[in-house]
């Protein structure tokens, strides 16, 4: 059989043993539980990482996007320039073909007027002529 003193020590070595063992436990249960925490925000940072990395791929994309649009809309504001001032200059030679035909129009209106003066000093001179011929030759 042990000794009583023999005992006494198992009896503080096991004692010490528990209270380690209980001591120890609750600082390891923490450790794996930092080590989860730890794990979970080492994938929560990869995540955002992610997101980060797809938001700039994103990003690029719609500036890339945007710049052939501003290129096609720089494009289509020179053809509407060129289209304007093809107007302008088609609406000017209009004008002066409008007032090239209003002068046209007043002189053959006053030619008209000369013509028809014409006519009528002609059938005077006609009348005349004939009236003339008929008293002589009777």
């Amino acid at each position: 059989m042990p000794s009583p003193v023999r005992v006494a020590r198992l009896s503080v070595l096991a004692a010490a043993a528990l209270g380690v063992t209980l001591a120890v436990a609750p600082a390891l249960a923490r450790q794996d539980k930092s080590q989860a925490e730890q794990a979970a925000a080492k994938q929560k940072l990869s995540n955002v990482h992610q997101e980060v990395q797809a938001l700039g791929k994103q990003q690029a994309a719609t500036a890339e996007r945007r710049d052939q649009l501003n290129t096609e809309l720089a494009k289509q504001t020179t053809a509407l320039a060129a289209a304007a001032r093809t107007l302008r200059q088609t609406d000017a030679e209009i004008a002066a073909k409008q007032q090239q035909l209003e002068q046209l129009q007043q002189q053959r209106a006053e030619l008209k007027q000369k013509l028809a003066g014409q006519k009528a000093a002609i059938a005077d001179l006609l009348r005349v002529f004939f009236s003339s011929r008929r008293r002589h030759t009777r």
